[in-house]
């Protein structure tokens, strides 16, 4: 979803109770769908999934952003640099299905 910007994978893998609670994003698959959409169109970014830890009922992802900083983004104005990032998205899920999303991120590292 967020490296190739697929939005339609929401609806197949977030549950429709799902919350995204990165930021505050609006209820349900509409966070998500938010969440995705703003980090895609302000950094149109290169996502490469590093390591995943998981089970059943949660996961923990490492991935690593690239991209450059050309939209707004988290209130703060096109810088135009070049980002490499690190990542950690922890994840619950019901039924198969993704119910929360957490994404972590050191913000003054990504945006200096």
């Amino acid at each position: 979803m967020i490296g190739g910007g697929n939005l339609a994978l929401i609806d197949e893998l977030v549950h429709a109770d799902g919350q995204d609670l990165s930021w505050s994003w609006p209820q349900r698959r509409e966070g998500f769908r938010q969440h995705i959409a703003s980090f895609r169109s302000a950094f149109d970014p290169q996502v490469a999934i590093e390591r995943v830890i998981a089970d059943e009922a949660c996961a923990a992802v490492y991935w690593v952003g690239k991209g450059r900083h050309v939209r707004p983004a988290f209130r703060i104005e096109p810088t135009g640099v070049a980002v490499e990032h690190d990542f950690i998205s922890t994840l619950r899920y019901r039924d198969g299905l993704i119910v929360t999303d957490e994404v972590m991120v050191d913000m003054l590292r990504l945006l200096v």
